[in-house]
């Protein structure tokens, strides 16, 4: 579901060389950049940009060089898809598919990694290659966390088994890995907290249609799991057995709707929230021809809205909610005044469309934590900021 939600309508050595290379924009000064995907290439790539979407640059993906193949009927590319930046604004992490286009004559195996690599585009790694796309960084930027699902080990269809989650965390360079918590179910990695405490995590259950899925916010104590369970190193399943007391449901009432994404304020104790209601999920898809049925079910418009969550007072409010539709990923502006996320573009505007997708392009937009002062940033989806609100981290 979640990648219908986000993407449908969504080695340890360095890597080959990329035909993009980051160029910093100077003169931005907060010294805070904002990374965003685009497809104003004519492919997937990740860019930086000064915080009011001037001066793109990109920094990371695009068609690779000097790469071995035994045949020239396609060219190998580099593909990041959800992607966030370090909250030192040094580094950024990727989910990203690496895949031979056109892909009619590649016939490869599809298996997007989880890679990071530095802003300034000068080298780039693979650090897990069987997370979920979502995850988080750590405050300090030097760790991160992310869900491993089991379903994504099994090959075949004779490998049905229940599903289950490990959370884990790993050095950024892929140093240090260790699950610490596990469950059943289907759990995702939203955001950790600025002050390092807790994972905002995510479980959700999905029925036999779109609209049947539920799903609910949780906060998991992870330094102080990580404590206890340094005090019972005897205890080989702990993270099934003793991390779960660590684990806090989100009392949210949406009335109905469901969540399908969450972050931190950097600066208050609130979560920004994308909220969707299962009974007016999507807009039809515009773009696709009218005789073709499949075409206008690939990325039909997630009518997602936009709250802010007081974790103090449990006040809920609503934010951002458009006719056309809003998606994720969403993000604060490093002083919590403001929160990104992506509008869909207008049938005739083709920005962002590559030439064999039939589908609504997409563009970054800000808005105040308050529902004022909403405006265009730049075109393109997955914008995130560094936490900080200067360039000292860099």
């Amino acid at each position: 579901m979640r990648y219908v939600l986000h993407i449908g309508f969504a080695a340890l050595t360095l890597a080959a060389t990329v035909v993009t290379h980051a160029q910093q924009p100077n003169g931005n000064p907060s010294g805070a950049f904002l990374t965003f995907l685009s497809h104003r290439s004519g492919h997937n790539q990740l860019y930086s940009c000064h915080q009011d979407g001037t001066q793109p640059s990109p920094i990371f993906g695009g068609p690779l060089k000097a790469v071995p193949s035994f045949d020239d009927s396609f060219v190998m590319f580099r593909e990041p898809h959800w992607t966030r930046q370090s909250p030192n604004g040094r580094y950024f992490a990727s989910w990203v598919y690496e895949t031979g286009k056109p892909y009619s004559n590649y016939q490869g195996a599809l298996r997007p990694m989880l890679w990071v690599g530095d802003i300034a585009g000068t080298w780039t790694r693979i650090l897990n290659p069987d997370c979920n796309e979502e995850f988080a960084w750590s405050p300090d930027s030097k760790q991160l966390a992310f869900s491993i699902l089991s379903t994504h080990h099994y090959r075949g269809s004779l490998q049905k088994r229940p599903t289950t989650t490990e959370i884990c965390i790993s050095s950024i360079d892929g140093s240090h890995e260790r699950c610490v918590l596990e469950k059943h179910g289907k759990w995702f990695v939203l955001d950790w907290s600025p002050d390092g405490k807790r994972l905002l995590l995510e479980n959700r259950q999905f029925g036999q249609q779109l609209e049947d899925g539920t799903s609910a916010l949780f906060e998991f104590r992870v330094s102080d799991a990580i404590n206890a369970r340094n005090r019972s190193r005897d205890d080989q399943d702990w993270a099934a057995n003793g991390a779960t007391r660590f684990l806090n449901q989100i009392d949210l009432d949406l009335e109905g709707m469901q969540p399908c994404g969450a972050r931190y304020s950097p600066t208050r104790n609130e979560l920004a929230l994308e909220v969707y209601d299962p009974r007016n999920m999507y807009a039809p898809n515009l773009v696709a021809d009218e005789d073709d049925e499949l075409g206008q079910g690939r990325m039909m418009r997630l009518l997602e809205k936009i709250y802010v969550y007081n974790m103090d007072t449990r006040g809920l409010r609503k934010v951002a909610d458009y006719e056309e539709g809003i998606r994720g990923p969403i993000c604060w502006s490093p002083n919590g005044d403001d929160i990104l996320f992506s509008r869909y573009l207008a049938k005739d505007d083709d920005r962002e469309k590559t030439l064999q997708d039939k589908e609504h392009g997409l563009a970054v937009w800000a808005i105040g934590r308050d529902g004022d002062h909403a405006r265009f940033v730049t075109t393109g989806w997955s914008p995130d900021f560094p936490r900080m609100q200067t360039g000292d981290g860099r």
